[in-house]
């Protein structure tokens, strides 16, 4: 006598090993039937479907590009061996993450700009890694800039008083800029902070030289294990966000290649 369970199992096993669909289910269940139906290994009709394949691949990529350069938007970013773009809205902000090439970038942006030029450093030095950075970036600039003015607060006055006798200005960075004053004054609420950045915008509207402004992405990556370095990303994504508004023309910077955003 066969047991129910049993005689299932006997006919699972009669469907897959024998009747017309053995051939099928062996095709589909088989490691080499897998490959044939992906394309791959020693079939005679292999390599016309990866052809195939990849065909509709590129005119799908194709037909996407066509259908972003209809929209306005870049299909790759410039390289930064490019000439500059002309007719440049202003003011601009470069930003991007540690060593992208946002300031090499700026710096080339502002240097193709005729006039007198004025460099507006937020950094201190607080210890020696600070000062090699800091050492490394005035050896960047060279003779093309006739002043160089430190100024780790009071940004917003600074380029209102340097805009009065200079034609380009260069602020790197605010994100450094806001971290100098969250760390002055630590129970200084966020909407304090925001305030001066909105006199940061308000500056760059009143004014009438060309200014390029160096930010950071920082909201990128993982979130922040303590608070402070918490704020310190939220804050600085508000900021840009401020100044994006603000900006004509907004770059990102990512493996030393800009892409224009805005």
């Amino acid at each position: 006598m066969i047991s129910p369970i049993g005689g299932k199992v006997k006919k699972l096993k009669h469907s897959l090993n024998f009747g017309a669909g053995r051939r099928k289910r062996f095709d589909s269940l088989h490691p080499f039937g897998i490959r044939k139906r992906l394309g791959i290994g020693r079939h005679r009709h292999c390599y016309r479907y990866r052809n195939n394949r990849q065909n509709s691949m590129v005119k799908g990529r194709e037909t996407v590009a066509r259908t972003k350069k209809d929209r306005g938007f870049t299909t790759a970013p410039h390289d930064m061996n490019e000439p500059l773009p002309e007719n440049i809205s202003m003011p601009v902000l470069v930003t991007g993450g540690s060593r992208s090439g946002k300031s090499t970038f700026a710096q080339r942006l502002a240097e193709s700009l005729p006039g007198r030029r004025a460099y507006i450093a937020t950094a201190e030095v607080s210890d020696r890694e600070m000062a090699e950075r800091i050492a490394r970036h005035q050896d960047q600039r060279g003779s093309a800039w006739l002043m160089t003015i430190e100024e780790p607060r009071e940004l917003p006055a600074a380029l209102r008083r340097v805009a009065a006798n200079y034609d380009i200005i260069m602020v790197d960075c605010v994100t450094i800029w806001l971290a100098n004053l969250m760390l002055a004054d630590d129970t200084r609420p966020d909407a304090a902070l925001l305030a001066r950045v909105n006199d940061l915008t308000a500056a760059l509207r009143e004014t009438t030289a060309r200014t390029v402004l160096v930010t950071n992405e920082v909201g990128s990556g993982i979130v922040p294990e303590n608070r402070l370095a918490r704020r310190f990303r939220d804050l600085a994504g508000l900021a840009n966000q401020r100044l994006a508004a603000a900006a004509g023309s907004v770059y990102l910077v990512a493996c030393g290649l800009p892409l224009k955003l805005k």
